[in-house]
């Protein structure tokens, strides 16, 4: 049984700038994946990467970064794959928001 395809709106929000997108969401996606003139125009920059093993057995480096996600009135978080800019908006895995304290 195919999981239909479906289009989310959403604003990927990261210093004090953000960007409306159309995502795709089909379900399977671990992370969201942001186009590269998107993560670039708000600035977001590698904070870890992974090698990842393609279908096609290739190696290739993947570079993530966290932003925050708006749908709706609601704030959530995701690790993002800084794709590269033929890479479609594709949202992923997301966890409410929660406001963390700076240590004293």
């Amino acid at each position: 049984m195919n999981t239909p395809t479906r289009h989310v709106e959403a604003k990927i929000c990261h210093n004090g700038m953000e960007e409306t997108l159309r995502f795709l969401t089909d379900g399977k996606d671990g992370y969201t994946v942001l186009p590269k003139a998107i993560w670039r125009k708000l600035k977001l920059v590698p904070q870890c990467n992974a090698a990842e093993k393609q279908l096609t057995k290739e190696n290739s480096e993947k570079l993530f970064s966290h932003c925050l996600v708006e749908i709706g009135q609601q704030l959530y978080e995701t690790w993002a794959i800084l794709g590269d800019k033929s890479d479609d908006a594709r949202l992923g895995a997301i966890t409410p928001f929660v406001a963390r304290r700076q240590a004293a």
